[in-house]
């Protein structure tokens, strides 16, 4: 996915980096966020988190198994959220067609 910047000068161009839902443009993730049924700060603490370790390695706080589960359930239902409004955002946008993929529970 392209994602449009620009520079000091104000010369845009346009990146493929997408390291973090930070990274998308304010209007997506509205958009996206706005479906999140767990919230925004769950993301924002895993994106952290993530950060955390992908930066600083071994000098990271120290992860448990027990939250690296809930990550793991958490991530599972946000990315579900995401499918699901993804679905009906396409039978919107594109009436009369047949439904590309079902919602999940």
């Amino acid at each position: 996915m392209l994602h449009r910047r620009s520079n000091a000068r104000g010369v845009t161009y346009f990146s493929e980096k997408l390291d973090n839902p930070k990274d998308l443009p304010k209007s997506v993730q509205k958009e996206l966020s706005s479906c999140w049924s767990l919230g925004k700060g769950v993301v924002n603490d895993f994106v952290s988190t993530r950060g955390d370790i992908a930066h600083t390695g071994s000098q990271a706080q120290y992860v448990t198994i027990n939250n690296l589960k809930t990550y793991k359930a958490q991530i599972e239902s946000i990315a579900l959220d995401v499918d699901n409004m993804l679905t009906e955002y396409l039978c919107i946008k594109t009436p009369g067609t047949e439904r590309q993929w079902r919602r999940r529970l």
